[in-house]
């Protein structure tokens, strides 16, 4: 259990600081909306590219894992929906939240953190399910 907290303390804590420094007005909101961008379109790309770049395109697309995924976020999608619309929120806002509901960190936060704690071989589910 200590080797995990160990391995992703660094991850909570610079979450941790950048809350923190967006709190505290160091970050503005366009400068937090550019890093944004530059972590999405160019660092995370970045790292998709160096862990598939060895993979062919069959070991990316597994057909049972895209079907086990969509069968999970379809469920979860409807339950929050239907929970959204129950306390009265509009169609287009509790689509919004069940969207939101669905799509957890897996990108920005669950993919780096699962290369450092598992090694790079457990990239792979978490890159299928982001091309899903």
């Amino acid at each position: 259990m200590l080797e995990i907290l160990a391995r992703t303390l660094p991850f909570f804590a610079l979450t941790g600081l950048g809350w923190g420094a967006a709190l505290r007005g160091f970050i503005s909101p366009p400068e937090n909306a550019a890093l944004t961008k530059f972590v999405f379109y160019f660092a995370l790309s970045a790292m998709l590219l160096a862990l598939t770049s060895g993979l062919s395109l069959d070991e990316m697309l597994d057909a049972r894992l895209f079907g086990a995924w969509a069968c999970a976020w379809g469920l979860v999608w409807i339950f929050a929906f239907a929970v959204a619309r129950l306390r009265g929120l509009p169609v287009a806002e509790a689509a919004m939240e069940a969207q939101c509901g669905v799509i957890g960190n897996t990108g920005f936060l669950g993919l780096p953190m699962l290369v450092v704690i598992l090694g790079p071989a457990s990239a792979l589910p978490v890159l299928q399910v982001l091309i899903l």
